[in-house]
């Protein structure tokens, strides 16, 4: 494994071994301990939460951030000089978007994996699918006004993922030779260059604030009424408490593993344009505190509750409350943060991993649920 940000190689190695070794305890499919049908009012009250107490005002949250950036950066458009408080914009909105990244039930969802999943989300933050090469073409092209911009061209160019690259990224041009635009981009010049990206940024984040409108509109609809009664999208109530038992686990496969690990072993970090990798995954574990807990009638700790289990309510409770402490103490950069706060970091990940082994092992089976393919063979 590569060194990152001058990290020691076999520290790494070490610990990453003894986080998986860790892993191995974690049993799927156990015999359920309790049948849902106990507490069908329980699980009512949690679902009919849903929307109202955590997803829509995150929606909202993210919304009047969204609106704030706008206004930021079409000073900026005007003015070159806006640019330090467009970019602080952008951290305040991104970081409202972190937290509904752990939201990802229903329209809002990946259309291969949750039910009724309509990728709205992935309208708004296509990462890790990126294409900055994609991004500087449209700079140069300026069609970013066409009526058809958004059905012509792929999330991955658009959204707040281009935002971070349009408002910090540098000068050069992302995209090679061969496809075509060094004469272009030469022609516009460094200050062609941002103007253009500043014009592109006011569309583009426009474009975030409705799709978000459009993820509102469905917890606002049918939606909204069918995941309390288990309607259509879903089977039955059980399915669509599955569906945001789910979710959860985002903190696993994309916070954790992708994320936190990922740079560890020397890959890409999520941010590395804006420098704020280490913030996202504080508003990660934020955002999956707000979807667990909810509030103190209905979370899933109300339901453990219910069902006798207030001791591993408590044991969730107390790691979480230690992730966000402890992200909350790493320095933004998280390239920094691996330089200079090792120790901190692997704790971080280790308290990751604990939440999602009682996710995995204790939850899932009182709940008599079914682990995420995609979490339930992972083993770092």
């Amino acid at each position: 494994m590569a060194k990152a940000a001058g990290r020691p190689v076999a520290k790494s190695w070490l610990f990453l071994g003894a986080l998986g070794s860790l892993s191995l305890g974690v049993q799927i499919g156990c015999e359920p301990a309790t049948q849902l049908e106990e507490t069908s009012e329980a699980v009512r009250a949690l679902l009919s939460a849903v929307g109202p107490v955590v997803v829509q005002p995150a929606l909202d949250r993210f919304q009047i951030e969204n609106a704030l950036l706008i206004k930021d950066l079409e000073a900026l458009s005007a003015d070159p000089e806006q640019r330090g408080l467009a970019q602080e914009q952008f951290i305040q909105t991104m970081a409202a978007w972190q937290e509904l990244e752990v939201m990802q039930i229903g329209p809002a969802g990946n259309s291969l994996n949750v039910v009724g999943g309509e990728d709205l989300s992935d309208e708004i933050y296509s990462y890790p699918n990126v294409n900055r090469c994609r991004s500087d073409q449209e700079t140069v092209e300026e069609a970013w006004d066409d009526a058809g911009f958004f059905q012509e061209n792929l999330s991955n160019s658009y959204g707040l993922d281009a935002l971070e690259y349009l408002l910090f990224g540098p000068l050069e041009s992302a995209c090679p030779s061969q496809v075509g635009i060094d004469a272009d981009w030469e022609a516009l010049g460094p200050e062609g260059v941002q103007q253009n990206r500043a014009d592109f940024a006011v569309m583009l984040s426009e474009g975030t604030l409705a799709q978000s409108q459009a993820i509102s509109a469905a917890w606002e609809g049918d939606f909204a009424a069918a995941l309390p009664e288990g309607a259509s999208p879903y089977q039955d109530s059980t399915q669509a408490l599955n569906s945001v038992f789910d979710a959860l686990f985002y903190l696993e496969t994309e916070t954790k593993t992708r994320k936190l690990i990922g740079p560890l072993a020397g890959e890409e970090v999520e941010s590395p344009f804006a420098a704020s990798s280490a913030l996202w995954l504080h508003h990660n574990i934020l955002g999956f505190e707000q979807l667990f807990f909810m509030d103190e009638l209905t979370g899933f700790d109300a339901l453990l509750s219910d069902l006798g289990h207030e001791d591993l309510a408590q044991d969730i409770q107390t790691l979480t409350t230690q992730a966000v402490a402890q992200s909350a103490a790493l320095d933004p950069n998280l390239l920094v943060a691996i330089e200079t706060q090792d120790e901190q970091v692997d704790a971080l990940v280790l308290t990751l991993q604990e939440i999602s082994s009682l996710l995995k092992n204790d939850l899932a089976t009182v709940l008599s649920l079914t682990v995420p393919s995609e979490a339930a063979g992972d083993s770092d």
